[in-house]
């Protein structure tokens, strides 16, 4: 079959500079986890573009509980909003890690675990394992830290 033949010819190509490293580092990942180069550049890529879009609904859920705040307590973050040079729902989550410092740690943990989950459901593959096994660590040495210090953790 000449090379024209194939379906992948037909396919946009791109081509890529990578910096010092990266190509044996990505072709090391990809032989992990059974892809070619190719297939797993393309998986990186599909990964960042979901976790973009899971973002964009996070971000939308808040915007979504800001609508249910009363008119008042919704303009006072507008204005602080405005006047600290953040966007809405930077304010948002400013004032709760200001206000809770105890919870932001938990908060970003969390965060970690739920991307994985979502991921090793996806894809059910060795790095997203992986991803989940470091992301219960983290749970875990923070559990342990905040029972040393009894600032928070389970009792």
């Amino acid at each position: 079959m000449a090379r024209g033949d194939y379906p992948s010819a037909k396919q946009d190509q791109y081509m890529l500079r990578f910096p010092d490293g990266m190509r044996e580092r990505l072709k090391h990942e990809a032989e992990m986890n059974g892809r070619s180069l190719n297939a797993e550049i393309i998986y990186r890529l599909t990964g960042t573009i979901e976790a973009d879009d899971e973002s964009r609904s996070t971000a939308r859920g808040v915007y979504d509980i800001h609508l249910k705040l009363p008119g008042s307590v919704r303009d006072r973050i507008y204005a602080a909003a405005e006047e600290n040079e953040r966007t809405l729902t930077g304010e948002i989550i400013y004032t709760l890690e200001r206000e809770y410092p105890d919870l932001a740690p938990l908060g970003d943990i969390l965060d970690i675990i739920n991307f994985s989950l979502e991921r090793a459901k996806r894809k059910g593959d060795a790095r997203s394992h992986y991803e989940l096994e470091l992301a219960l660590e983290r749970v875990r040495e923070f559990y342990r830290h905040s029972s040393d210090d009894g600032s928070a953790g389970p009792s």
